[in-house]
């Protein structure tokens, strides 16, 4: 079915026109899933907070499930986003040497973010208890002496994975764009085809088989290992965003595709309680960032967001949404550490009833986040290079 709304979905370019061109105006959609994909990474780790203590029977771990389930669309977003803005933003006319100056600027300010962030969360808790508690030097020293190697091998902070990622993406880019520029539709269709298969199909089937002990007899008792590294991972992502950016989707392939995220939606959430129940204890199994539900979702948001963000009542707020959109990256570095210190003070999921406390926390994290990114930015080198 993937493959139908694929090959029948678009038929047409945005613009009228064969050629890649850059954008005149801005695309309001892409501020809206940034805030979207950042606010659901606030909502995915408050939810986590007390995953793995709470029985999985209870309604609070349900509760929490069901928000976790709810943003696994998140990096897969986030990914689509940067494929959108970065493959766009090339052009095939550029010289080798010009494209890696712009990679080298990229790849400089994520490797100055990842500096500063990974002392900043792995030295603000030991050297608090250093000043205020415990001045246990050789205590602060070892968090000193092993922060090289947690920015060279990463990531120095759980979240922080999603920015070597992101480099590597960088990386390929020039590959990637000239196979952009040079394919037609349905070669690029094929690409995503391919990662749809390979990237996440394949994934999920080690998992139901890993679940249901080799679901068909006759297939392998291990995982199915198929490796087509060119087009799995996050590079289907990173593509699909161009993809859904430069095409439109007829209305018909539009509702499939919300069909099948809704399904998708319905089959994390369920899949999720039902094998953690099973098991006993939490288990995510099906909430995996390469799975072909957690893709449908992601497909459909983006699609939905960049048809509906036209809308009127986006436009009349549109110089809020972008400047929202503008600090989303300084909201995603900062906002675990504000996770931590919000837990430290006595409040987390479980503090009230988790469908009311996720969400409550998560928007103060988020507006304490917007607020300490707006400080950074008046700082000039952190303005460049750490938000």
């Amino acid at each position: 079915m993937f493959m139908y709304i694929i090959e029948q979905g678009t038929g047409n370019r945005e613009q009228g026109t064969g050629n890649r061109e850059p954008f005149t105006t801005r695309n309001l959609y892409i501020d809206l899933l940034r805030i979207a994909a950042t606010f659901g990474v606030i909502i995915l780790h408050t939810s986590a907070s007390n995953w793995y203590s709470t029985p999985v029977k209870s309604f609070n771990w349900q509760m929490m499930n069901l928000y976790d389930s709810l943003v696994r669309w998140t990096v897969p977003v986030f990914v689509m986003i940067s494929g959108m803005l970065h493959l766009q933003s090339y052009n095939i006319k550029d010289n080798f040497c010009e494209e890696k100056y712009k990679i080298c600027q990229k790849i400089l300010r994520i490797i100055c973010a990842i500096i500063f962030w990974t002392i900043i969360y792995n030295m603000f808790f030991p050297l608090v208890k250093y000043l205020f508690k415990d001045r246990n030097l050789i205590i602060l020293l070892g968090v000193i002496k092993s922060l090289p190697g947690k920015i060279i091998f990463g990531p120095g902070w759980y979240h922080l994975w999603y920015l070597y990622m992101i480099m590597g993406l960088y990386l390929i880019t020039p590959i990637i764009i000239r196979f952009i520029n040079n394919a037609q539709e349905e070669h690029i269709k094929y690409a995503l085809i391919l990662f749809f298969v390979f990237g996440t199909c394949i994934q999920l089937y080690n998992t139901v088989n890993i679940i249901f002990d080799n679901i068909i007899a006759w297939l392998p008792t291990s995982d199915l290992y198929f490796p087509f590294p060119e087009i799995t991972g996050y590079t289907g992502y990173y593509i699909a965003g161009y993809y859904f950016s430069k095409y439109d989707t007829e209305r018909r392939n539009k509702i499939l595709l919300y069909i099948f995220a809704i399904l998708s939606m319905l089959f994390t959430i369920l899949g999720c309680s039902l094998w953690s129940i099973y098991k006993n204890e939490p288990r995510g199994d099906f909430c995996g960032n390469n799975l072909p539900n957690t893709m449908f979702i992601a497909f459909a948001l983006f699609v939905l967001l960049k048809n509906i963000s036209s809308a009127k009542f986006f436009e009349k707020y549109k110089r809020i949404i972008i400047f929202v959109s503008e600090h989303t990256f300084g909201i995603y570095l900062v906002h675990d550490l504000l996770l931590q210190i919000i837990g430290r003070i006595g409040l987390n999921s479980l503090t009230f009833n988790p469908m009311l406390s996720i969400p409550v926390i998560a928007i103060i994290d988020f507006s304490i986040g917007l607020f300490i990114t707006i400080i950074i930015k008046k700082i000039p080198f952190l303005k460049k290079y750490v938000v």
